[in-house]
């Protein structure tokens, strides 16, 4: 392991940590993919990577946490830690199988200038359509045939133009609808009750399909699965902090009942309520 210049931890391979994984060096477009698999548990002090990596969490996930920041990447959201930018990760209950574009710091500089913005800072988000982007590549990498390469190299760039376009329509969408915010923000105010798209475009003063694709070209996902993952999220935050009972909880997040609950519960976050808890605890 070699010191990171201007960091103050070690620069490590993606794969520390992981028992299993398969790698393929993609030098053509000056990316790596590797699909990894790192165990229930599993710890991984504060350390940085010579590449800067994007991941797109295939089954399980993770905490993502940086020196002033920390993101959940459960199943199906897409993270990003920047070249040399120190972080350390907390495995969930049930593992953590990632697909990695591991990008050269050159060709963020040359040929995928373009799509440097996007992959700048600390983030995890969804994204429309990554996910299947993801499960082809995840394909490709367990083949070797004559097109494999080729295969790998063009659904890696698919899958990160996919992320820059996402970057690019979030600043058309503020530059044409600054309403969108607020839009958000009644969501996020008006968690513990039911909300209706009629009224929240009545609000915002545009029609209802305009709303929804605008939102969704923003925040990657529909007004109603936003809503949803955030009554999830608050739920989650309630499980660490007390012990009221799951039913209780499932309750005040606006779920019918608890079965219902853990469903979209284990969905978002990967494990169930009752796991999720017993690992925020322990």
């Amino acid at each position: 392991m070699t010191p990171a210049r201007g960091a103050d931890r070690p620069v490590v391979p993606l794969t520390m940590g992981s028992p299993s994984y398969r790698c393929v060096e993609l030098d053509g477009v000056g990316m790596r993919v590797t699909e990894a698999l790192f165990p229930p548990g599993a710890r991984l002090p504060m350390h940085a990577h010579e590449r800067t990596i994007v991941a797109v969490m295939l089954a399980g996930g993770f905490d993502l946490v940086f020196r002033t920041r920390r993101f959940d990447c459960p199943t199906g959201v897409i993270s990003v830690e920047p070249a040399t930018e120190p972080h350390a990760n907390r495995i969930g209950a049930n593992g953590a199988r990632p697909l990695v574009l591991e990008i050269a710091p050159a060709a963020l500089a040359e040929s995928l200038r373009s799509c440097a913005r996007a992959v700048s800072g600390p983030a995890a988000f969804r994204c429309s359509g990554v996910g299947g982007i993801a499960r082809r590549l995840q394909r490709e990498l367990r083949r070797s045939d004559a097109s494999s390469l080729l295969a790998l190299e063009t659904l890696a760039l698919e899958l990160l133009a996919a992320i820059a376009e996402r970057g690019e329509r979030d600043g058309d969408a503020r530059g044409r609808a600054g309403w969108v915010a607020r839009v958000r923000e009644a969501i996020h105010a008006h968690l513990d009750r039911p909300l209706r798209v009629v009224d929240l475009a009545e609000a915002a003063g545009v029609h209802r399909v305009h709303l929804g694709r605008v939102f969704r070209a923003r925040y990657g996902e529909s007004i109603g699965a936003y809503h949803r993952r955030l009554r999830i999220e608050w739920a989650a935050r309630e499980l660490a902090r007390a012990d009221a009972p799951l039913s209780d909880v499932a309750l005040r997040a606006g779920f019918a009942d608890q079965s219902h609950f853990t469903r979209f519960f284990r969905r978002t976050m990967g494990v169930t309520p009752l796991a999720y808890r017993r690992e925020r605890r322990g």
